[in-house]
Parts: C-alpha cells; structure tokens; sequence
C-alpha cells in the first residue's frame, strides 16, 4: 500500500502516467475476468451469503481508483473473491435449470460466459508468450552454447525484465552480468551480449559491428491484426526485441578484453600529456642554460682578440688620425657668402 501510494504522488508530477477514477471498472476488471465479470452482481442478488466475499473486494477497488497511477496488478489481489460471486451464481441457476424456462435460458447463457471465458484466456496466454523474449532468448542462448565451457553473459535491462531470473541461470561454471552502469567499451570484457534493440540496423548495434556477430534475434508482442481470409482470423504481429550477440575472438581470449573506460583513458592521457610537458619544460630550461653559457663563452673569445691584438690598435690609431685631420679641413672651409665677399674686395 504505502509503495503505490508512493507511486501515486510521483505521478502527478507526470501526467502521462495517471488514469481516470474508474479506470479500474471499465478496463482492469473486465479484462481480468472477461465476460465472468457480468455473473458478480447475479450472484450477489441471488445469494446474499457472498456480499461479505464481494463487497471488500469493491472497497479495495474504490480506494485504490483514488490513486492516479494505476495498474492491473494493484487489484488483483480481488479477484478470487470476485470468481467465488461468478461461480455462485453459476451454482444457483444450474441447479434450478429444470425448474423454469427463465432459468433454462441463464443456464445456457452462464455456458456461453464460460465458452468466451476460455477463448479468451487461450488469446491472452498466446500474447503472453510473445510478450516475454527475456526468457525467450535466454532459452535459445544455451541451446546454442550448450558445449562451451566458459560463458560470460551480459543480460541487458529489457531481458532481465522480461524472463531472465536466477532460476534460468542453468550453468554452474558460466557467468551471468546483470550490471546496468556500464560503458559500452567495457561490454567487450563479456564474451557474449543480450542486448536490446529495434533491428540489427539499431544504433546500439553499430558499436558492436567489427567485434561482434548476430547468433539471433527474439521478437516481441507489437500488435493484433484481423484477417477473414486465414483461419483463424486473428494474427499476433510481433517486432525484434532482443539480439544474442557473440565475440568474434571469444575462444582466443575467453576471459574478455581489458578495455578501459572512456574517463580513464582521458585522465591516462591527461597524465600523459603532464609527463610530456614536465619533460619538455626539463629540456628547455637545459638548452636556455647552455645557450647562455655558450653566449658567454662566444663573448669571451670575441672581446679577448680586440683588446690583446697588439697588430689591431696599430691599424686603428693611423685611422683616427686621419678623421681628425678631415675634420680640422672641414673647419677651416669657409661658407660660400664669405668667399663671394672676400672676392669682391680683391677686385
């Protein structure tokens, strides 16, 4: 109770996930009795002692339809006790079948209830069975597998809810992975894959296209068509559900692959790419360091020549006498209105 209350207060968050008031009358009920359904108010009108067997199971109905989430499997628990008033009144008008003509034709009409009753439940377990490929595929993988010695399995969500338990797990020596918090790199560690998807074409597939091989596929219930020319009329169409995957190299590295996750092979390069650079910067400071010992070495021997050449400061002296020189002509040039003036007084 307190769960499908909890249930219920998370629906109304989601709107998607409520149901109407009597959602449970005109859809759980009827499809979990079928047409018995209609035999429950008989027999309660027609024995009272199964109003104390009848009437909890309404309360229980009533105040579960105040949650807003709802489903078949809140209520089932009812219908035993609903069955009982169906079979009660069955029990009344058989007995009374001879008595009058009224309850000859109930009689014949409870057989027809019963007579729908089982054709229906025949329909209902035929969709059951194409409702649950977990179980499905987990047959068909160890008649498949049957001689191998070492098998590890990983069983994705859909097929651990649809058939896959424990009681399947029929090899002692295999090895069966329900984990659902994995990568899809660390799914080549497991020898083998049951893994959902709509088609081989599925984008979970392609991943697993150059590693994996497709030993088959299970479908599942999509839809009930009607066709008056086959016999019988009604056809169950299904849709791919689950695929068996295989590893190519399985039996060379039975144990799987150790493949990394994606977060540790980006903090291994992060890692890696600190070493490189704390290496490099070591490199760099060295050849600085030699740089400028050898800077002070080339200036060492390119200063010494200049100041012990005796041969040099020879050569340069005769070159600083002659600039002296020019420049004490330069002085003594005068400018060109003086020379015009002086040349006039001559005249």
């Amino acid at each position: 109770m307190m769960i499908s209350c909890i249930h219920g207060s998370l629906a109304l968050e989601d709107q998607s996930a409520t149901s109407p008031f009597l959602w449970y009358f005109y859809s759980a009920l009827p499809r979990g009795l079928g047409p018995s359904l209609v035999l429950v108010p008989v027999g309660v009108y027609l024995d009272r002692r199964l109003v104390p067997l009848a009437a909890p199971a309404v309360v229980y109905v009533m105040l579960y339809s105040i949650l807003p989430h709802k489903e078949l499997r809140f209520i089932i628990y009812v219908f035993p006790l609903l069955n009982m008033a169906s079979a009660g009144a069955c029990s009344y008008i058989y007995m009374r079948r001879t008595k009058a003509p009224i309850y000859e034709l109930l009689f014949w009409g409870t057989m027809v209830i019963i007579l729908g009753n089982v054709l229906l439940s025949i329909a209902f377990v035929s969709v059951a069975m194409t409702n649950y490929p977990g179980g499905v595929a987990m047959t068909r993988f160890h008649k498949l597998l049957k001689n191998e010695p070492f098998v590890h399995v990983h069983i994705s969500n859909l097929a651990a809810q649809t058939g896959v338990t424990r009681f399947t797990e029929i090899h002692n020596h295999w090895k069966y992975s329900k984990n659902e918090s994995l990568e899809p790199e660390q799914l080549q560690e497991y020898t083998h894959l049951l893994i959902e998807a709509k088609s081989k074409y599925s984008p979970n597939l392609k991943t697993f296209t150059y590693t994996h091989k497709v030993l088959d596929s299970i479908d599942t219930f999509s839809s009930v068509s009607i066709n008056y020319k086959l016999l019988p009329p009604i056809r169950i169409k299904t849709r791919p559900a689950l695929f068996i995957l295989e590893r190519k190299d399985f039996r060379e590295y039975p144990q799987g692959h150790n493949v990394p996750s994606i977060k540790e092979v980006e903090m291994n390069d992060t890692d890696d790419t600190k070493e490189i650079l704390t290496e490099d910067s070591f490199v760099n400071k060295e050849s600085i360091v030699n740089l400028e010992t050898n800077y002070v070495n080339s200036e060492d021997t390119f200063i010494e020549p200049l100041i012990g050449d005796e041969e040099l400061s020879e050569d340069v002296e005769p070159i600083q006498t002659s600039i002296e020189e020019e420049a004490d002509i330069e002085t003594n040039v005068l400018p060109i209105d003086e020379l015009v003036i002086k040349d006039d007084t001559n005249k």
